[in-house]
């Protein structure tokens, strides 16, 4: 299934649009009944592919979609019980089905984890103000997708009343061509990989940039 929304997206769908196109120009804007050019035909599905790719056209049809993108909003949500068990309930989790207990046996992340991982935490009054430090990435099981991830910090120590913010990662595969290889090495196969876009929040102890 995924092969062939590839191959739509990526040959049949742009052909298609530009020879209407082309139709159009020739016997509409034109009055010509000369055969449509080939050549011209694929020129246009080049064109039509690349806004296929600079605007992400072909993922706006994915059902998908707009789960991902209404999943992603609840990052904007107040860091309060009810923006956590939503986030968790999407996975069929909720803060009174995590296991405390083993959250309980969480030590703090050390410095130099905080420094690599946290950009914040470079900060020397920013690390004094915001440890110890717990992190806890909650155990995913229902309606996963390959990369979503949902962590938990603690701050002071790791309990349900010291959650002071938890992020929703989510990875979501298009059907645009990223790159294609073929190991002539070992195995021989050829692959494909495709576009995919994402959703990584940035947090209050998680900053990309400024």
């Amino acid at each position: 299934m995924v092969l062939f929304l590839v191959i739509l997206w990526n040959i049949i769908i742009p052909l298609t649009l530009s020879y209407f196109i082309w139709w159009l120009i020739y016997r509409k804007a034109f009055k010509s009944q000369k055969k449509i050019s080939k050549f011209l035909v694929f020129i246009g599905s080049i064109a039509i592919l690349s806004s296929f790719y600079i605007f992400n056209i072909p993922y706006y049809f994915q059902p998908s979609y707009y789960k991902f993108k209404k999943m992603c909003k609840l990052n904007e949500l107040p860091n309060n019980e009810e923006k956590y068990n939503k986030i968790l309930g999407y996975y069929g989790l909720s803060l009174d089905t995590l296991d405390w207990e083993k959250i309980g046996k969480k030590k703090p992340l050390t410095q130099s984890t905080l420094e690599f991982y946290y950009i914040n935490f470079r900060d020397k009054d920013f690390y004094a103000q915001n440890t110890p430090l717990y992190s806890y990435y909650a155990p995913i099981q229902q309606h996963k997708f390959e990369d979503d991830t949902i962590e938990i910090w603690f701050k002071g120590q790791a309990n349900r009343e010291s959650i002071d913010e938890i992020a929703l990662d989510l990875v979501r595969q298009t059907y645009l061509v990223d790159g294609m290889a073929w190991d002539f090495a070992t195995s021989g196969d050829f692959n494909i990989s495709l576009k995919k876009q994402y959703c990584f929040p940035q947090t209050k102890y998680r900053k990309f940039h400024d």
